[in-house]
């Protein structure tokens, strides 16, 4: 992290016409803390503009000290960088509600029995009422362990977010063959 490699200073030329990508999830790992902020800023400043960042730390002292939070916070707002929001049944402190960017992303973990309809439902009030102040585009991520309930999850809170939101976003498509379980059609 503390140095580019040879060529990674811009993107090779027709790239910026290229159409938009996606936003682009980094996740640093629990050892990484506030004490690397200076390294992370470095990191950050040197990325390419044009592609678009959420990033996920995860070591509890950036939630414990406001002041090391509230540095952080300001830093991914000030580059336009989305803070990830994770909401685990584990790490209650990863669930900060704080917006950095018109977008907003969040890691949904339903592991554990986590995947409850009224935890759904409260994202689906919650992402309503961010979209009234001004939420552009939305990542919700989410995951389940055992990994077939991912797609209900999906399903559910797709359903939640049309009825709370007055969206109409389509029901997902589910694929199956008899080797594998039934997963989302791409």
């Amino acid at each position: 992290m503390a140095g580019r490699r040879p060529g990674a200073e811009t993107l090779p030329a027709g790239h910026a016409e290229a159409a938009a990508p996606g936003l682009f999830f980094l996740q640093f790992p629990e050892s990484f803390g506030p004490s690397r902020f200076e390294e992370l800023d470095r990191f950050l400043a040197a990325r390419e503009p044009a592609l678009p960042l959420a990033l996920e730390v995860r070591h509890p002292a950036w939630f414990r000290n406001q002041a090391w939070k509230e540095r952080l916070f300001g830093m991914l707002q000030e580059r336009g960088i989305v803070s990830i929001i994770t909401d685990t049944p584990g790490r209650r402190d990863v669930l900060h509600q704080r917006l950095t960017a018109s977008t907003a992303f969040i890691r949904f973990n339903g592991a554990g029995g986590g995947h409850d309809p009224a935890r759904l439902e409260g994202w689906a009030r919650r992402i309503g009422r961010w979209r009234d102040l001004g939420l552009k585009d939305l990542y919700f991520f989410s995951h389940s362990d055992p990994v077939v309930q991912t797609a209900d999850l999906a399903a559910h809170f797709i359903q939640s977010l049309n009825r709370v939101c007055g969206l109409n976003l389509p029901k997902p498509r589910f694929q199956a063959d008899e080797e594998e379980e039934p997963r989302l059609a791409l």
